[in-house]
């Protein structure tokens, strides 16, 4: 028989998991028990609870583990206190609650509604799969540095919001070996990643080049390529950069490695976020933080935008300034070049679209009609490829 007053005080007392009380079907469960404290409305709060858990796939064991298990509390982002005896005390009675809770017997809540239910009555249930929880937890505090815990164990790529970070649902899945033609740039930015994961010394890097390139694009399958081994990737705007000292503390303490990806990266001359970049990346290739990277995005070599009349001011020292806004470039540790594909490399992209996208064509007529796309559409480059296959499949 189930019995909720004791499962009503046990969602009330929780303390290292009391974030869980905010998962939709936990608040549901949570209020089901309390409405069957005086029998009332009980037909209703089950429906609320199996509506919301059924949104979650229908089996609240799996769910339970699920927001355990990425619960963002104090002890995962202190990656286990096991120095405090009555922390750990605390920790394993809620794993014991929270398996005895996977061990309900769904047709006791059918009980609890309608007492003596008739042949024949009908109430919906659902499945309820009984996990080792304590064994489930302790091997996710010992995977910390790879899978995360909280919204960075469930997404990969994250944006910089008015109100923190907030994760990106349908991120690029963007594939290295999908990147054509740019194995010189590719292989640059795997070793300085491998470094950063290994924890050796790593560089901040700029890539440089025309526009549709590739140059994000590496960024981000280089994110889906490691996200195994502990990678996130967060993206900034320009306007950001003045929030970077507080990303940067807020990541600091995380046992994940983040790289920060700027994307098309330029400044004008009295912009204030370029103070901000420049103290960042100031007299050291490696980011300040060990588990954060920046790599940026530009069209330009020189990422701050220069005028004649600016050049010819009235500044005495103007030689001075000059080379401190045309050396922002040279605060990376890394600079990689993505120059446009010559028409070999470009009908290599053409191909391997064609062939990703199934588009059926003659391959000279094929090379004839990319290259006439290419040059009606800014030059041939990986993005213009992907584009005119996508338009022969009419998929734009």
């Amino acid at each position: 028989m189930l019995d909720y007053k004791k499962a009503l005080m046990e969602i009330k007392t929780l303390v290292i998991f009391r974030d869980i009380r905010e998962d939709f079907v936990i608040k549901s469960l949570e209020e089901f028990f309390r409405l069957a404290m005086n029998q009332e409305n009980l037909e209703e709060a089950y429906a609320v609870f199996l509506h919301h858990l059924y949104q979650k796939g229908g089996d609240f064991g799996k769910h339970l583990l699920n927001i355990v298990l990425n619960s963002n509390n104090f002890y995962v982002r202190q990656r286990g206190p096991k120095t405090q005896p009555e922390i750990n005390r605390c920790l394993a009675w809620e794993l014991a609650v929270f398996q005895s809770w996977s061990q309900w017997n769904p047709h006791w809540f059918l009980e609890v509604i309608r007492p003596g239910k008739k042949p024949g009555e009908f109430l919906p249930s659902f499945e309820n799969t009984a996990y080792d929880f304590n064994g489930e937890f302790t091997k996710r505090i010992e995977e910390l540095e790879t899978k995360g815990y909280g919204i960075f164990s469930q997404y990969t790529m994250f944006q910089l919001g008015e109100s923190g970070l907030r994760p990106i649902g349908n991120p690029d899945l963007q594939t290295l070996s999908s990147l054509v033609g740019y194995e010189r740039e590719k292989k640059i930015l795997v070793a300085n990643t491998k470094s950063f994961l290994t924890g050796k010394p790593a560089s901040n890097a700029l890539l440089y080049g025309d526009a549709g390139t590739g140059k994000s694009s590496t960024v981000k399958a280089l994110v889906n390529e490691f996200q195994n081994q502990g990678l996130r990737l967060v993206e900034l705007k320009k306007r950001q950069l003045n929030n970077l000292p507080g990303l940067m503390e807020e990541l600091s303490e995380n046992p994940l490695k983040f790289i920060l990806l700027i994307d098309d990266l330029t400044f004008s001359q009295a912009d204030e976020n370029f103070a901000a970049l420049k103290s960042l990346l100031e007299g050291s290739a490696s980011v300040q933080s060990k588990n954060v990277l920046i790599y940026a995005t530009s069209n330009r070599l020189h990422l701050v935008r220069e005028t004649m009349e600016e050049r010819q001011g009235t500044e005495i020292h103007e030689n001075d300034s000059i080379q401190e806004t045309m050396g922002l470039a040279n605060r990376f540790g890394l600079t990689v070049t993505y120059h446009r594909p010559d028409r070999e490399t470009y009908l290599d992209i053409v191909s391997y679209y064609a062939k990703e996208y199934d588009l059926n064509m003659e391959i000279k007529e094929r090379s004839a009609r990319a290259e006439t796309y290419a040059l009606r559409n800014g030059g041939r480059s990986p993005r213009a490829a992907k584009q005119f296959v996508q338009l022969e499949k009419g998929l734009s």
